[in-house]
């Protein structure tokens, strides 16, 4: 009886645990949430001049993708909640947050081949 009862305890613990895990990443898992979080974030990012002037349109739509992607990854509910309330107070958005977004920014700009050569340092 011991036996079973803790096996159901970890089970439990188990569920609950991977329960709360998606609802601290709400866009890692499929379905509609994520679909239009990726949709929008895609679109906006298309949109958007700096990223227009960065390539051709095929280059910014595969930045924008993987930007995208690597976002609904990493997006909390936490950094959902702060995004709309910087937005709302019209601030600027918390440093954490700037930090996802150049985080995905480095990780794509790959997708893009005619970025000019970065000069060299003097060493």
């Amino acid at each position: 009886m011991r036996k079973l009862l803790l096996t159901a305890a970890v089970v439990v613990a188990a569920v609950s645990g991977a329960a709360a895990e998606d609802d601290v990443y709400p866009y890692r898992e499929s379905g509609p949430e994520r679909d239009l979080f990726i949709q929008s974030s895609i679109k906006t990012c298309v949109n958007h001049n700096m990223w227009k002037n960065m390539g051709s349109e095929s280059e910014v739509k595969a930045f924008c993708e993987c930007k995208a992607l690597n976002l609904a990854e990493n997006w909390t509910q936490e950094d959902e909640l702060n995004w709309w309330r910087a937005s709302a107070s019209k601030e600027k958005i918390p440093v954490d947050l700037h930090n996802k977004i150049k985080q995905g920014q480095v990780a794509c700009v790959k997708h893009f081949s005619k970025l000019p050569r970065v000069p060299a340092r003097s060493k």
